[in-house]
């Protein structure tokens, strides 16, 4: 009589497909965590740039006794230029006049933004949700 040897060494089909599945779980979470704190961090970089532009308009008025009619106009008031999104598109925008000015940035992260409340950028606030900075004086 001839026995055959079973073998036991290796992985079933089903073991391999849920091994799998579970892989795709976590590497889904993962990435959705990851894109989820690379616009928190982009925010964050708009809000400093917004500011160090407040900070510009409020050095260039104490200079000049007047806002600044653009910003290119105080450009070398701002240690790096003119601030550029991080994501490379459109998210800033500003007006200005000699007695005020307002300048304001589109968040990508819900939520976070002041939504201009309190400033004088209503022309801003009417969809999204941004962080506006305007005059001090």
């Amino acid at each position: 009589m001839v026995r055959h040897k079973s073998f036991s060494s290796g992985f079933t089909l089903v073991e391999l497909l849920v091994t799998i599945g579970i892989i795709v779980i976590i590497t889904a979470g993962g990435m959705s965590v990851y894109s989820t704190a690379q616009k928190r961090g982009r925010d964050a970089r708009r809000i400093q740039d917004i500011k160090a532009t407040q900070s510009a308009f409020e050095q260039y008025y104490v200079a000049n006794n007047a806002y600044a009619t653009s910003c290119s106009t105080m450009a070398g008031d701002l240690q790096a230029g003119i601030p550029v999104d991080p994501n490379g598109n459109a998210y800033y925008q500003s007006c200005s006049s000699s007695s005020a000015y307002c300048f304001c940035a589109t968040l990508e992260v819900p939520g976070k933004g002041n939504s201009a409340s309190g400033t004088n950028c209503t022309s801003f606030a009417s969809s999204g949700d941004f962080f506006c900075i305007k005059n001090l004086q």
